[in-house]
């Protein structure tokens, strides 16, 4: 998604927007619908643009836990300035992006991919309380009860019973 320079001198309030998933290339993601929705409103500043918003993310994701595939739908903020000043730039702040006043057009969808990769936690559950698969038969466990003995004497750690304290 491009934002132009005289959209941006505009001082838009609440601009809805969709983006094609197509838009956003990120391999390990897929989504459940075609379409990212998403809201921004724009605010003149005199060293830049600050834009704010939120994105609508139809994730389509696999629980780490159980492996079933689920949807849930996220909203990601941003919240950022486009600016050309030199002494901002240099700031080393994470929410300031240059955007040199030679430029007419700002293409956002770099950013939204970025934002959206972030979004994804590292342990992806379907629900916090979710049992997983048993380790040995491997049935889900948020769907079934299995008969399996989870207390298998393999003998591996029988020697660490005998220790002091046990």
């Amino acid at each position: 998604m491009k934002i132009y320079r005289t959209e941006l001198i505009s001082d838009i309030q609440e601009k809805l927007f969709d983006i094609s998933v197509k838009e956003i290339s990120v391999d390990e993601i897929e989504f459940y619908s075609d379409k990212i929705e998403g809201a921004m409103s724009i605010d003149c500043m005199s060293n830049g643009y600050h834009l704010k918003g939120n994105l609508k993310v139809p994730y389509e994701l696999t629980c780490d836990r159980c492996l079933t595939i689920f949807k849930d739908l996220k909203t990601v903020k941003f919240d950022f300035i486009l600016t050309d000043d030199a002494q901002l730039k240099y700031d080393k702040s994470d929410d300031l992006i240059h955007f040199p006043i030679s430029e007419n057009e700002f293409d956002l969808n770099p950013l939204f991919q970025e934002l959206i990769q972030l979004e994804l936690q590292i342990k992806i559950l379907c629900k916090s309380d979710c049992k997983g698969l048993c380790s040995i038969c491997g049935i889900n466990l948020n769907e079934k009860h299995c008969e399996c003995n989870t207390r298998t004497n393999s003998g591996v750690w029988d020697k660490l019973k005998n220790l002091q304290g046990n």
